[in-house]
């Protein structure tokens, strides 16, 4: 959630209301782009590959426990609904023993 505090002005004031449709503009579009990102999918896309290769027949369970991560995060990930960071990312390396660095291209 996205919280913003605008400086207070009339209600009734028409640049009130432009400024807040403005702002809520930017905010939304920069939002979007990001979420967009293609390089940012495409490595969503990929993770989740890889760890359902890796995971095999293991269930969601056992293999998030193997990893060090939350079941939740591990179902979102393999969805490609959520993003991972870099510290989550090196724990899962970590916990798989691999290094991240040697499967960048």
């Amino acid at each position: 959630m996205i919280s913003i505090l605008f400086p207070p002005w009339h209600e009734s004031s028409n640049i009130g209301r432009l400024r807040i449709n403005h702002i809520w503009k930017v905010i939304h579009i920069r939002i979007v782009v990001w979420a967009n990102i293609p390089a940012m999918k495409k490595l969503r896309v990929r993770l989740a590959k890889k760890l359902k290769e890796l995971k095999g027949s293991e269930t969601q369970a056992a293999f998030s426990r193997r990893l060090g991560i939350g079941q939740a995060s591990l179902n979102r990930i393999l969805n490609k609904e959520q993003s991972v960071s870099l510290d989550m990312l090196e724990l899962i390396a970590d916990s798989l023993k691999v290094d991240v660095v040697d499967h960048l291209r």
